[in-house]
């Protein structure tokens, strides 16, 4: 298993990925595309059979960077997908010298609040409201 970057071509898989998430952002192809074609961007992949399982989309403006968006495929839901995502993501980023990586979650999407927390992501603020006007989202920072 591995990062691979994302292609133009990708986008349409992408996003059926994050729109089978109910917690992903959906953005839609020509938005995936976009992502893709920004140069602080970067969309990473993991294929399983030559097919988007996963994927990952973090901008950085060093020393900081904000994860975006960040789905696995429903069916490849725990077998360690987010993990190793997560994981290859952060050292990636420590390697090109971020300091500090943000990202903002849903405070009712517990799988992926204890992802997070699980790679030492704080919780520094709390947006309310900020989900279809009724739920919170927990704002989280790790500092590398």
């Amino acid at each position: 298993m591995r990062l691979q970057p994302a292609l133009p071509a990708d986008i349409n898989r992408l996003a059926e990925v994050a729109g089978a998430n109910p917690f992903s952002a959906h953005w839609n192809a020509p938005e995936f595309l976009q992502e893709i074609n920004q140069p602080c961007t970067r969309v990473y992949t993991v294929r399983e059979n030559n097919t988007i399982i996963a994927f990952i989309s973090y901008r950085v403006v060093a020393p900081d960077a904000e994860l975006t968006n960040f789905a696995v495929f429903g069916n490849c839901l725990r077998r360690g997908l987010g993990s190793f995502v997560l994981g290859e993501s952060i050292k990636e980023l420590a390697a090109q010298g971020v300091k500090n990586i943000t990202l903002e979650v849903n405070v009712t999407n517990a799988p992926a609040m204890k992802l997070y927390e699980k790679f030492l992501f704080k919780t520094v603020s709390l947006r309310k409201k900020f989900y279809n006007n009724s739920q919170d989202a927990a704002l989280m920072r790790l500092n590398l």
